[in-house]
């Protein structure tokens, strides 16, 4: 437990990779904008459930040292989010299968 805790509640690792992080979540969000428009209906939200974790770890690495609490409770958000995905995906598979 003790190591789960230093590894979600360390210091942020810079602005680089939070921009990364970013970049990633837009760009999913982007992708799943646009195929729901060509397709006409929307898709499986798995994407936007990828790209909403990887928006708050980005929040989380762009964060000030100082801020190290926050980022920590920001990531334990983008876990427990690919969790509760994980969790419907088993309980509900029809949902995410267009």
């Amino acid at each position: 437990m003790k190591r789960i805790s230093q590894t979600l509640f360390r210091e942020p690792d810079g602005r680089t990779k939070g921009l990364c992080f970013a970049g990633v979540s837009l760009g999913g969000a982007l992708v799943w904008v646009s195929l729901s428009v060509t397709f006409g209906e929307f898709l499986s939200p798995f994407i936007l459930f990828v790209s909403l974790s990887c928006g708050l770890v980005g929040i989380a690495e762009s964060l000030p040292v100082s801020q190290r609490r926050f980022a920590g409770i920001l990531r334990v958000g983008a876990v427990g989010i690919q969790l509760a995905v994980l969790l419907h995906l088993l309980s509900a598979p029809e949902f995410y299968v267009s």
